[in-house]
């Protein structure tokens, strides 16, 4: 049995993919909602995947230990050398209308 520790990742890594995964499952709901004929308003696509690093990292990095509160999050995101309040907003109807106009 081979006992060197695993590696891992940086933290930044981590966030990073953390972002992509969101983003890979907007596409796939996307591609779900077109299968069944639905699609959902201005006001519907406008709100979807629209979360700030604040909410990822703290849910990510610091959920459940003794400093998730805002002052340590924060300083999380600084460390990760990400805007606290920059939000992630991916959104698939506009990915998809931009590679129709191309």
């Amino acid at each position: 049995m081979n006992d060197a520790p695993t590696t891992s990742h940086s933290e930044r890594d981590i966030l990073d993919a953390c972002v992509e995964l969101m983003q890979g499952m907007a596409d796939e709901f996307l591609e779900y909602l077109e299968w069944i004929g639905a699609e959902p308003d201005e006001e519907e696509k406008i709100s979807f995947c629209n979360m700030n690093y604040f909410r990822i990292v703290q849910r990510l990095f610091l959920w459940n230990t003794s400093h998730s509160g805002g002052t340590s999050t924060m300083n999380k995101c600084r460390e990760l050398g990400v805007d606290s309040s920059e939000s992630i907003a991916y959104n698939p109807w506009k990915a998809r209308d931009e590679e129709n106009e191309e």
